[in-house]
């Protein structure tokens, strides 16, 4: 209720990340980063918070694009360095007061697991690698703790838009140990709203409507 003025923006870290075929993060493009910190500099001249979102499934040709083969088993060097690189990230920006909230994945159960019935690639966009919902949940909780170790005081969250509208008695397990809060997405032409105070015990959002 007192977040003020605020904005949800994606960063699509992949596009600040320098990529290597084998080992996938290779470092950052220090220009991009320092271009963050200018936006970051914006808002607070302006008065405005951040709600921002770190990863996401985009279109596959996006260079903002999260490259979801990392988390297929058999790429365990390009899972850890995408680790790597959001804790570099986070140690030199989750601290800022800019930014009110980490989207750590937008919409993942979503975009890498099969709770949205999108197809696996190759296959018109939007696909999932539908991936099983404890890979997921693996991936999240790997993320979370890193993000925490890096900016110990922020606020993370994996927003979601199957799970906890959809599901009148939604599974919490997919995300009480790998979020601080909620970011709740609807997409419904007839919206209702869920008590969700009494259901999810922790702060909400509704970041996408």
């Amino acid at each position: 209720h007192n977040l003020g003025r605020v904005l949800r923006i994606f960063v699509g870290l992949d596009q600040t990340i320098v990529w290597s075929a084998k080992q996938g993060f290779d470092g950052f493009d220090e220009p991009a980063l320092q271009h963050f910190g200018q936006a970051l500099d914006m808002f607070d001249a302006r008065g405005l918070k951040a709600i921002v979102v770190l990863y996401d499934q985009e279109v596959v040709g996006s260079s903002g694009n999260f490259h979801f083969e990392a988390l297929d088993g058999n790429h365990p060097i390009m899972r850890r360095n995408y680790l790597i690189a959001t804790g570099e990230f986070l140690r030199r920006f989750g601290m800022r007061q800019t930014v009110i909230g980490w989207d750590l994945f937008n919409e993942a159960y979503n975009s890498l697991g099969p709770d949205g019935g999108l197809p696996k690639p190759p296959h018109q966009d939007p696909v999932s690698p539908n991936y099983s919902d404890q890979v997921v949940h693996d991936w999240l909780r790997d993320l979370y703790q890193t993000a925490k170790r890096a900016a110990p005081t922020a606020q993370f969250t994996a927003s979601d838009t199957t799970e906890l509208y959809w599901n009148p008695d939604p599974d919490l397990t997919k995300y009480q140990d790998v979020v601080d809060f909620y970011d709740i997405h609807i997409y419904d032409d007839n919206p209702r709203y869920p008590d969700w105070k009494s259901i999810l015990h922790k702060p909400y959002i509704v970041g996408e409507a």
